[in-house]
């Protein structure tokens, strides 16, 4: 019997396995390791399906990810949508809120295998280009011919958050509103992802783990950021870098190294020595 046999590592993507879009060689090694020994590893991520081509193209072991923060389960080896959740379409009032209110504010609709573009901005840019989407421009009178599994609220500017959420929260909706961040090319950017009301990568991955009949004491997780919280605590053993914020660490079992130091390979090797005892 392989030591990681029957276990599901569920990672996310930005500040996690990746440093500044780089995945670290040695969480590479790691993954493959991990998987060779009877592991399954998946992504949880607030990304879409056509913003992990690289990561994909980079570790071939992942097959099934948990996507949008929760929203959709996707495989990739397949192609195939395996579980799916939307936003209510009375719920796109609060997307024209902000293109109304806050016009400096970049918008990006994501749905299903398309991400669609409301308002165009610098770092809507930078942003699909650090994703390598594809995209296409969509007019707020059209907005009501797709369903959206999120919309992503774009700033570099961190202030600028509080203002996008009070915009937002004006509105009466079912949405939930999440706080996410990414570093490109050294600088933060700073995003509000609006998606379905008890929808979270913690759901999503409990899904998952269901599907693949996860028993109980194998599902790990590893995050640094506050969406990543709920999928931390659902875990049997988690981990956060040492350098994610406090409210985040406290819900970790293993505190790793910097992220830049590769800290999927660092809750690989803890993992090890726990799976050994």
């Amino acid at each position: 019997m392989k030591i990681f046999d029957g276990c599901l590592l569920a990672c996310d993507v930005d500040g996690t396995l990746l440093y500044n879009g780089v995945i670290p060689q040695k969480n590479l090694d790691s993954i493959k390791f991990f998987v060779e020994n009877g592991g399954r590893f998946c992504l949880a991520t607030g990304r879409s399906v056509g913003a992990l081509t690289t990561v994909i193209e980079k570790i071939p072991e992942i097959s099934v990810s948990v996507l949008s923060n929760g929203c959709m389960i996707y495989d990739y080896k397949e192609q195939k949508v395996l579980y799916e959740k939307c936003l209510d379409k009375g719920d796109y009032n609060s997307i024209l809120a902000v293109k109304e209110k806050n016009p400096e504010i970049g918008i990006e609709l994501h749905s299903g295998l398309e991400v669609l573009v409301l308002t165009r901005t610098k770092e809507t840019d930078e942003h699909e280009f650090y994703e390598d989407l594809r995209t296409e421009f969509i007019t707020k009178e059209d907005i009501y011919d797709f369903d959206y599994n999120k919309a992503l609220y774009a700033s570099n500017v961190e202030g600028d958050i509080p203002k996008i959420r009070k915009t937002l929260e004006s509105v009466d909706s079912h949405s939930l509103f999440v706080n996410t961040s990414v570093n490109i090319g050294g600088r933060t950017r700073y995003y509000v992802e609006q998606i379905p009301k008890g929808v979270t990568k913690a759901t999503g991955v409990k899904r998952l783990a269901e599907m693949l009949k996860i028993k109980d004491g194998n599902l790990f997780a590893v995050g640094d950021y506050y969406n990543d919280i709920e999928m931390l605590k659902i875990a049997d053993v988690s981990a956060a870098p040492v350098n994610s914020p406090d409210d985040v660490k406290k819900y970790a079992d293993c505190i790793t190294k910097e992220v830049e130091n590769g800290i999927v390979a660092d809750f690989i090797d803890y993992l090890a020595k726990l799976r050994r005892k």
